[in-house]
């Protein structure tokens, strides 16, 4: 699993992810999936004056996941959920 895009949690998506369960186990799962295939793209994007990509939305389970690619890497700027 080599040359994979590093993913960043920022702290406001860290302190959204459930603690334990099977919500957090597919919310981990989809970020992998996201890590993995970045190139699919969310499910909903829109683009930001000034920003160097456009901001992905992804949902799963009953959460949106926002990232953007940023510098070779992934970075998970929130986590809104139930």
């Amino acid at each position: 699993m080599q040359g994979l895009p590093k993913l960043l949690l920022h702290s406001k998506a860290l302190a959204q992810l459930p603690p334990t369960g099977q919500r957090r186990d597919m919310l981990l799962k989809q970020l992998r999936q996201i890590q993995v295939t970045p190139e699919r793209g969310g499910d909903f994007q829109w683009s930001v004056f000034l920003a160097p990509s456009p901001t992905q939305v992804t949902v799963v389970v009953g959460y949106a996941i926002s990232w953007i690619i940023q510098d070779g890497h992934i970075s998970i700027l929130d986590i809104r959920g139930q």
